[in-house]
Parts: C-alpha cells; sequence; structure tokens
C-alpha cells in the first residue's frame, strides 16, 4: 500500500514538473502536444522543438522534454534533452555546464549503445574544447569519436567528425593531416549520396560546411584569398537555399575576414554586418569575433578608440568563455594598437600577456614573437629583445615546409636587426645636429636598404608561395577546387571493392559450384552407351551449356576481380585486353609496353588498367577505326598510357562540354592519381589521348590510403 502510494505521488510530482515546463511553452503547442498518441513521441518532438531554436529560446522546450523523459523513462529522449541543454549552455557561452549536459548524454547513450549517438557527443565535447582554443584536446575527442564508429556502416556522424578533426589540424598548423581528414569527410559523403535512404539535404548541407572549412585553410593558411572567396560564396549559396541561418551567419562572419584580407575594408564592415544580423545564431564566441575583427579594421582606419572599445567587448567574452586562442588573439590585437601608437610599454604588456595562454595556433605565436621584441627594444630592454628574436627563430626552425623555409628565417632575422637599427639612430637623431646629420645619411642607407630588404623578402615570401604549391599533391590542391570530382573519385573506389567482391563471389561461389556440377556429369559419360539416343542429345546439349556457363563465369569474375592482373599484373592482363579485341574481329589491336616487368602497386595497376578499359570502350564503339594503339611505358618517377585509332576522330571542346559517364569516370581516376590528362583529336584525323602518372606521388598516396 505505501509503495502504491509513493509511486502516485511520484508521478503526481513529475506530472506536475511537466504541467510546469510546459506552462511555459505557447498554448497552440501545448494543444498540438496534447494530441500526439503517447508520452514518447511528445517527448521526441519537444526534442526536435528545442533543437529548431537557438540559445534561450530552446531552454523550455529542452526542459520539458527533459522531465517528460524522466517521467517515463525513456532513456533516449533523456539524452537527447542533455544535448539540447548542453547546446543552450554552449550559445551562451558557459561551456563548462554544457561539457556537464554533453557528458550525462555521453554516458546514457553509452549504456544503450547507441554508437552514433555516442560519436555526436564526442564531437560535441571536441567543439567545446576547440571554441577554449584547446584544439589537440578536441582532436583527440573527435578521433575518439570516430574510434567509436569504426566498423560501422557509412554515417553522417563520422563525415562530421573528420571535418571537425580537420579544422583542429588546420589550428594545429598541420595542414597535411587537415586534408586527409577533410579527404575522409568527402569519401563518407560520396557514400552516403549513393544509399538509397540518403537525406540529400542533410548531406548538401554537410558538403557546404566542409567547403567553408577549406575556405578558411584557403584564406588563413594558404594565403589564396580569390580562391577561398569562390569557395565561401558557393557555401552562402547553399546555406541560403537550405535557409540554415545558423550556418549562414558564420559564413558572413569568414566573408568579412576575406573581404579584411584583400584590403575591401568597406566590403569586410558590410559582412560583419550581416552576420551581426544574425546575432541570435551566431555563438557568443562568433560574435565576439567579430568584434575583434572590426577592431582591426577600425586600426587601419586610425579610429584608435572604436578599435579599443571592440577589442575590450570581445576579450571580455574570451575570458568569460575560457577561449584561450581567441584571448590570445585579442590581447595581440591590443597590442598592435598601443605599437600603432607608439606606446610600447602598454604594447610589451599586451603581447606578453597573449604569450602567456601559451597559444597553439603557430602562426599567431609567431607573429607575437616577431612584434613582441621590436616593442622591447623601443623601451631599451636590448637582452631581453634578443630572447624573443631567439625564441621566434627556434620556432621558424621547427616549423614544417608548408609553413616556412630557413632562407626566410635568416631574412626575417635580419628584417628584426634592420628595424631595431633604425629606431635606434632615430633616438640619436634628437641628440646633437652632427648626429642627425649622420643619421640622416644612416637612415637614407637604410632606407634603401629596407627598400631591397623588403623586395627580396617579398620575393622570399613568393617563392616560398610556390614552393608550397607544389609541396601540396595535385589531389589535395584539386580537393580544394572541386568537390564534386572527389565525391565521384570516391565513388569509383566503393565501386572498384564492389567489383572484386562480386567477382570473388562468383568465382569462388557460383564458378566452385558450377565446377561440382561439372564432376558429376563426368561420372555419367561412363553410362552413356546405356543411355537412350534422345538422353545422350539431352545430356550433351546440357554438358555444352554447362561448359559455356562455366567459362563465361570465369570471364565475368576475370573481368570484375581482374584475377590476370592481380596473378600475373598489368602486363598479362593487358595482353589478354588486346587478345580480347581482336578476336571480336572489329579491329586490329596494337600493343606496346616498356618498363612493366616489375609489378606496380595494386591499386596503381588497377587503376590504369580499367582507364585503358574505357578508352578502348570509347574507340570500339564509337571512332569507327580500323586500327588501335595501346602503349604504356614506365620511367623512373613517371608512367605513360597512350591510346591512339585512326578513326573519325572529334572536338575535345565537344567532350569537356557534355561527358559521358566514361569520361567523368576516366578524369576522376586521374584526378586521384594525380595525373595530366591530354586528349589530340580533330574530326577525320583520328584520335590520341594521353596519362601521365607521376610514380613517386601515387606510391606514396597508395602507401597512405593502404594504411
Amino acid at each position: 500500500m505505501k509503495r502504491l502510494i509513493l509511486t502516485t505521488l511520484l508521478a503526481s510530482l513529475g506530472a506536475l514538473a511537466l504541467y510546469g515546463q510546459n506552462r511555459l511553452l505557447p498554448a497552440d503547442e501545448q494543444h498540438r502536444l496534447s494530441l500526439l498518441p503517447s508520452d514518447q513521441v511528445r517527448c521526441d518532438t519537444l526534442n526536435e522543438w528545442a533543437f529548431q531554436r537557438n540559445g534561450a529560446a530552446s531552454l523550455p522546450y529542452a526542459q520539458a522534454a527533459l522531465a517528460l523523459a524522466a517521467k517515463i523513462g525513456y532513456t533516449s529522449g533523456r539524452a537527447d534533452a542533455f544535448i539540447r541543454l548542453g547546446q543552450a549552455a554552449a550559445h551562451a557561452g558557459n561551456y563548462t555546464e554544457a561539457e556537464a549536459y554533453y557528458r550525462r548524454s555521453l554516458a546514457l547513450r553509452e549504456a544503450g549503445h547507441d554508437l552514433p549517438g555516442v560519436a555526436s557527443c564526442y564531437n560535441l565535447l571536441g567543439v567545446l574544447q576547440k571554441k577554449r582554443g584547446n584544439y589537440q584536446a578536441a582532436l583527440d575527442l573527435y578521433h575518439q569519436g570516430l574510434a567509436r564508429m569504426e566498423g560501422q556502416p557509412p554515417h553522417i556522424n563520422a563525415a562530421v567528425l573528420h571535418n571537425n578533426a580537420g579544422t583542429a589540424c588546420r589550428y594545429l598548423s598541420r595542414y597535411d593531416e587537415a586534408l586527409e581528414e577533410f579527404s575522409h569527410c568527402i569519401a563518407i559523403y560520396a557514400r552516403l549520396r549513393e544509399a538509397p535512404t540518403a537525406n540529400r539535404t542533410e548531406i548538401s548541407i554537410g558538403i557546404a560546411s566542409l567547403r567553408m572549412n577549406l575556405g578558411i585553410m584557403l584564406q588563413e593558411n594558404l594565403n589564396q584569398y580569390s580562391a577561398a572567396h569562390d569557395s565561401l560564396e558557393k557555401s552562402r549559396a547553399d546555406f541560403e537555399i537550405y535557409q540554415r541561418p545558423d550556418y549562414l551567419a558564420k559564413c558572413y562572419l569568414l566573408l568579412g575576414n576575406n573581404a579584411y584580407y584583400r584590403d575591401e575594408n568597406e566590403e569586410a564592415m558590410q559582412n560583419y554586418d550581416r552576420a551581426l544580423a544574425l546575432k541570435d545564431h551566431l555563438s557568443a564566441d562568433d560574435q565576439a569575433i567579430v568584434q575583434k575583427n572590426r577592431g582591426r579594421i577600425y586600426i587601419s582606419q586610425k579610429s584608435y578608440s572604436q578599435a579599443m572599445s571592440s577589442f575590450q567587448t570581445a576579450l571580455d567574452t574570451f575570458l568569460r568563455t575560457e577561449n584561450q586562442r581567441e584571448t590570445a588573439a585579442t590581447y595581440y590585437e591590443i597590442g598592435n594598437l598601443h605599437y600603432e601608437n607608439d606606446a610600447s610599454e602598454p604594447a610589451v604588456e599586451a603581447y606578453k600577456k597573449a604569450l602567456a595562454y601559451d597559444p597553439q595556433d603557430a602562426i599567431l605565436k609567431s607573429h607575437l614573437l616577431y612584434f613582441l621584441p621590436n616593442a622591447l627594444d623601443q623601451l631599451g630592454r636590448h637582452e631581453e629583445a634578443a630572447s624573443y628574436s631567439t625564441q621566434y627563430i627556434e620556432l621558424l626552425s621547427s616549423l614544417d615546409s608548408v609553413q616556412t623555409q630557413s632562407a626566410f628565417e635568416e631574412m626575417m632575422e635580419f628584417q628584426l636587426v634592420k628595424d631595431r637599427l633604425e629606431k635606434r639612430l632615430i633616438k640619436q637623431e634628437q641628440q646633437t645636429q652632427l648626429v642627425r646629420m649622420q643619421a640622416g645619411f644612416g637612415g637614407l642607407g637604410l632606407l634603401l636598404l629596407a627598400v631591397g630588404l623588403l623586395a627580396f623578402i617579398y620575393w622570399q615570401k613568393k617563392r616560398l608561395a610556390e614552393k608550397t604549391t607544389k609541396i601540396i599533391t595535385q589531389e589535395k590542391l584539386e580537393l580544394l577546387r572541386n568537390l564534386e570530382l572527389e565525391t565521384y573519385s570516391a565513388w569509383l573506389e566503393g565501386q572498384e571493392t564492389t567489383q572484386q567482391k562480386i567477382g570473388k563471389d562468383l568465382h569462388d561461389g557460383l564458378g566452385s559450384l558450377l565446377s561440382t556440377v561439372k564432376l558429376h556429369f563426368a561420372s555419367v559419360e561412363n553410362r552413356l552407351d546405356q543411355l537412350q539416343a534422345e538422353n545422350r542429345g539431352q545430356y550433351e546439349t546440357a554438358n555444352r551449356l554447362l561448359d559455356d556457363a562455366c567459362q563465361e563465369v570465369r570471364r565475368i569474375s576475370h573481368e570484375l576481380a581482374s584475377a590476370l592482373l592481380m596473378k600475373f599484373g598489368l602486363k598479362v592482363q593487358l595482353e589478354a585486353l588486346a587478345d580480347a579485341i581482336r578476336s571480336s574481329g572489329k579491329m586490329e589491336v596494337e600493343l606496346a609496353t616498356f618498363g612493366l616487368e616489375e609489378r606496380l602497386d595494386n591499386k596503381l595497376e588497377i587503376n590504369i588498367y580499367r582507364m585503358i578499359q574505357i578508352l578502348t570502350h570509347n574507340v570500339i564503339e564509337h571512332a569507327r577505326a580500323r586500327t588501335i594503339t595501346i602503349s604504356v611505358n614506365r620511367f623512373d618517377q613517371l608512367l605513360n598510357v597512350m591510346v591512339e585509332d585512326d578513326g573519325q576522330g572529334f572536338r575535345p571542346e565537344d567532350l569537356r562540354n557534355k561527358p559521358g559517364l566514361g569520361m567523368k569516370s576516366l578524369t576522376a581516376r586521374v584526378h586521384d592519381l594525380d595525373g595530366e590528362l591530354h586528349i589530340d583529336s580533330q574530326p577525320g584525323q583520328g584520335a590520341r589521348v594521353s596519362i601521365d602518372l607521376p610514380l613517386i606521388n601515387t606510391y606514396a598516396q597508395s602507401l597512405a590510403l593502404n594504411n
């Protein structure tokens, strides 16, 4: 009896709590909830309504969902409600509170073996660490989430984790790793897009988000502002189409930065204003970033009081949200403001405060270590300045070739010395007329030296940029420029795997079964003389059809799984292909190979064979040729594939303007292998298609993919 009373009281308390929460909702929504068939559906609906709102506006729905889920013992509903509450706290900049909510949700989802939900929690926890400027901690959390998804079918949560992991790597100045993470993200989206139940809108938004992150990398780290602008504008258009103001606000912020980098301050301010017009969809940190970036423009306009006001507003937010990276970046901007006004003492103080946060962003740290010694030298603290200059050179030395180079390190050190000498001469100029004259001549010489030095540094920077562009592989540059081509490459790779599996199953499964049937038929041959003439004819027909079936299965399995290729290599497979074309009686085939005695990487051999298959098929179907020539030549660091025919030819621009499926497949494979494709043809003059593949890059790429 007591237990019944207690249960009744608890249920009543739960109902009262739920009633109290629902009272905060609009009357029409309360009515809509009452019409739903069950409490579980009501809970899911409340969580969905919370997800559709930002910040404090989502709280009543999330709180009502949590109360209802607790009442009915709905674990999944509680986990979702904790996520919504965490997102509201994060939007307000209360990251400690948000983390507590996310971890409670993580525990519930782990207990319920909800692996996609677990991955989502790790992603949200990583985002919190990223907002705090703890990029390595964020990256570790993203990888923990990916580890929980290992072995599972492709899921959009895994794509999101790779996308955010790429951003964390970018902040850590590990650009190659960032591009690898983005590549994995693209591959997952490509596979998801092929699924019959794919959510096209969700995938399109994810790809737009990825493109936005690639745009950030282009402008923040690779100084490719025009390409970044194109990438960001495409993302902005997509976010408008899919009505995602949260992403759109972020995109306007980034477009403002892009305009600032291009010295288009008016355009930058307009984009920052557009971002702030959507501030309800911006987190507290992003709103503060807008204020900080507006402050940079005020400095360039000599509006120092407005600049300081913007920086202070941003700094207050970053200190409250414990965002170490942005706190350091804001102190750096405040230091620049003082330095611009020849206030060396407060400039030194601001730079040192920034360094005290030990920013993990190597580029930001290098800027601090560059300007701090100059400010110290202005104060006559030359030994301290030299100490920080040493740290600056050590930092540059620790970076890889994508970020700097040794020759540039020496020039930057020389630039530091030149700046200090020039400033000392200016101070000496104020002492005596003689010193002023000497300083004048010395200053003129230094000025000329400075002009030459700056020109040389500009040249060095240009060389560095060119070297950086060469270091990054062609595949990765294409990835930044053309997401669609990467998507198709990833789809082809998945198709290749599927074909190999089908071929293996045909050979090992159906092929073995047919061979067994053939053995049973062989046992009947010993009693053929006992069969009537009519039965003997049926037997012979069945036996012939069985032979045909065995040969057809063998042919298809070899075609799909590239059995000859995998066992004997590319040269043997090409000879088999040439024999097959000759046996059709349609045309003559000339095959020439050089340097294929040693096997190539398996992935490379399969791709080369598939490309030649595509080209020969096109010749057979469309060229009306009498002869086709196939040549494959391997050199030290290059492999050339050439397919020629004496057919009717075509206009290459027509093919580029309207490529068929075969041409798309060929282009994607060449792109995936960092190669170059050349087409030479004119109507009535046949055609020549040449493909150059760099063996070193391809081999290294294959190792990376296989590992």
